[in-house]
């Protein structure tokens, strides 16, 4: 099969995706991944053939440098109207030249890839959309909690109701402006046309976080998680640096608040360290900090493959994102979760209804040192941890599952099968 994709985000909400490329690759396809140039590098790891669209523009550093960017008030608007629409703007000319010129069999885009999902339904390529996390399917009779309160479902639902319709219409309207400024001739540009025109819907979790459930869109499949940590730019392997620091003492707590989070919240991820020490312990922090004046015992990088991290560690904490929570469950390690927003409490309470974890509250200094003794010291939830993340790491790759589907789903797939690869 001749396979097209196209993704767009921070590492969470671009891998999955990516990942599911290279497995395609691995099963003897070819594969072209759409995309702006930051993610060159990404692709070349996942042996995808790689076509540029757009300027290089880092959102990682973006926020790094404007941490307000996160704030769901001041930054949401900024995000969606000066990174996603042009986005959109270089992904849609490049794909429809590429599907054009070179005739796919499918095209995979992440939710957020609007511009290669117009440029496939233009051309009346059969498509597959990627989700990273049950939020995108939006599914109110299977509603995801969206505050650190515990509401009745019913309650749960009719917030999921009300987001679905405010996002439909707020979207539709940007959507519409990028479509007319780019220049598409695709029928449906309103938030759900992708949507709509998907031959696949593919969940990229465990169905352990979250099953199927009726509402869910047609087409749906719970996929499992990708093994995608080893694509975010510090490949699979542990750097030496890092071995050397395991090695040299006890397991350390290893704090990991993904790509965007660990952006800006230098002053958190500070007091998570100092609250670590308190306590004794040592501390790995992935993420963003200040190379100078951090306490003995304390160690910060700006990248490691989470699959290969988080099995050594004592402990781990996470900020609830879709990617980095399904690799604490399977790193089998005790785990904290100190959620921002957005899924990010649902998956925090998944994690506590499986037992092996427990969720902050509050990132006061006294709170956080409280919420890591408990973590760390209570038998019951190391216990259940290694047996969650034995679970866990018995599923099977999402992305290997997905290139299934895809060669049974799509059109004439079987018949443009290439020789498997070596390997």
């Amino acid at each position: 099969m001749r396979i097209a994709a196209a993704s767009y985000g921070s590492s969470g909400d671009f891998l999955p995706t990516l990942a599911v490329a290279g497995a395609m690759v691995r099963r003897g396809h070819e594969v072209t991944l759409v995309a702006n140039p930051v993610y060159a590098g990404q692709a070349a790891a996942a042996g995808v053939r790689f076509v540029p669209a757009g300027a290089p523009r880092d959102l990682t550093m973006a926020i790094r440098e404007s941490p307000e960017l996160l704030d769901p008030l001041r930054g949401g608007g900024r995000l969606i109207r000066d990174w996603l629409v042009p986005d959109i703007a270089a992904v849609y000319p490049a794909m429809r030249d590429l599907l054009a010129g070179e005739p796919q069999d499918c095209v995979i885009c992440a939710n957020t890839a609007y511009g290669g999902s117009w440029a496939a339904m233009e051309r009346g390529v059969p498509s597959v959309l990627v989700a990273a996390t049950p939020l995108v399917w939006l599914n109110p009779r299977a509603p995801m909690p969206l505050t650190p309160w515990r509401l009745p479902d019913g309650i749960d639902g009719l917030l999921m109701r009300i987001l679905r319709a405010i996002t439909g219409l707020a979207m539709g309207r940007v959507l519409r402006g990028a479509a007319a400024t780019c220049g598409t001739r695709c029928a449906d540009v309103s938030y759900e046309g992708p949507a709509r025109a998907a031959v696949l819907h593919a969940g990229m979790w465990s169905p352990q976080v979250r099953p199927l459930a009726p509402g869910d869109p047609p087409g749906a499949l719970v996929c499992g998680a990708t093994r995608a940590s080893g694509l975010a730019g510090a490949g699979a392997e542990l750097s030496p640096a890092v071995r050397e620091f395991l090695d040299a003492g006890p397991p350390p707590v290893v704090v990991a608040l993904g790509s965007v989070f660990s952006q800006g919240n230098a002053p958190l991820l500070g007091n998570i360290a100092e609250a670590c020490v308190a306590l004794g312990e040592r501390c790995l922090v992935v993420g963003h900090l200040p190379g100078e004046g951090l306490p003995d015992g304390v160690m910060v990088v700006a990248a490691e493959p989470y699959e290969a991290l988080f099995p050594r560690a004592r402990g781990v904490v996470v900020h609830g994102g879709a990617g980095s929570t399904s690799e604490a469950l399977r790193g089998g390690r005790p785990i904290g979760v100190l959620p921002f927003g957005f899924d990010q409490y649902a998956l925090g309470r998944v994690v506590e209804r499986l037992g092996c974890g427990v969720t902050f509250g509050s990132r006061s200094n006294e709170r956080l040192r409280s919420g890591l003794r408990r973590l760390l010291g209570d038998a019951a939830i190391r216990a259940r941890a290694e047996t969650v993340g034995r679970g866990f790491a018995a599923e099977p790759d999402g992305a290997e599952v997905l290139a299934r589907e895809i060669e049974v789903a799509v059109p004439g797939g079987p018949r443009h099968r290439l020789p498997l690869s070596a390997g």
